[in-house]
């Protein structure tokens, strides 16, 4: 499980434990420079290694004994099933072009796939990069600033531990910086890369959500092969934890 620019494994908090009560081995990441994963480790991150860093972590548990011993017994089990959301679903999409025969069946939640946003490339100027870096600090990186942006993707208030569960990560030193460099190195994602992806996939949305339009689902499972639309009338962009229930049912269906 992938979450979004400026998310962590507490977008999963819900989902994650309602897939391994269904009986799922189940791995959710901190991208480099999210959560409380590595800021050194983010500022030699580039296009293409987001892809190979998440099949990187994939061999390490394969190749754990106590895990061998366990859950990964069979070729089969040890076929992936990816869940992305957000801009996390570039980097699925990207890991299962890369490696269809490694991939079961692919999720993706209200997922960022075509092109970046159109001012990204503006943040190759040193001068925009600090003004920016100084409007996350004062107004974005903030208990006000988080709460906006929650409530948007919640389409609700959120609560102060959602709050606090989404800022405490940004909080940690180094952060500002590497959020400008990441915004310029997310992983782009072509028509062929997924017209490579073979395994059955599943598109999932929330139908009120304002960041990423609801006909962008319908652009992916079009653009897909062999793939299933789930549209959740009442969600907005954080549908993994406005509706988990919801969510999870579909998935366990789909699984």
């Amino acid at each position: 499980m992938i979450h979004g620019f400026g998310a962590s494994t507490f977008s999963w908090r819900f989902i994650g434990p309602g897939l391994a009560s269904l009986g799922y081995y189940t791995v959710a990441v901190d991208l480099p420079g999210f959560g409380y994963s590595s800021r050194e480790t983010a500022e030699a991150m580039n296009d293409s290694s987001w892809t190979r860093l998440m099949w990187l972590i994939a061999n390490v548990i394969e190749s754990d004994a106590s895990v061998a011993t366990g859950e990964f017994t069979s070729s089969e089990s040890k076929r992936w099933v990816l869940v992305g959301h957000s801009l996390g679903g570039r980097i699925v999409a990207g890991m299962a072009a890369q490696h269809p025969e490694r991939v079961r069946r692919t999720v993706f939640v209200d997922a960022a796939l075509y092109g970046p946003p159109a001012a990204l490339p503006m943040l190759g100027v040193a001068p925009v990069r600090w003004l920016l870096g100084r409007w996350l600090e004062n107004e974005v990186l903030t208990k006000r600033g988080v709460a906006r942006l929650l409530q948007s993707a919640y389409g609700r208030a959120p609560s102060s531990s959602e709050v606090t569960g989404y800022l405490d990560p940004l909080l940690e030193p180094g952060t500002i910086p590497v959020l400008l460099r990441l915004a310029r190195s997310m992983p782009e994602v072509s028509s062929a890369d997924l017209a490579r992806i073979e395994g059955p996939a599943l598109v999932v949305w929330g139908e009120q959500d304002t960041w990423i339009a609801v006909r962008f689902a319908l652009r992916i499972f079009n653009d897909l092969p062999n793939s299933e639309i789930f549209v959740i009338p009442e969600a907005a962009h954080l549908s993994i934890e406005t509706h988990p229930q919801e969510v999870l049912e579909r998935l366990g269906e789909f699984l």
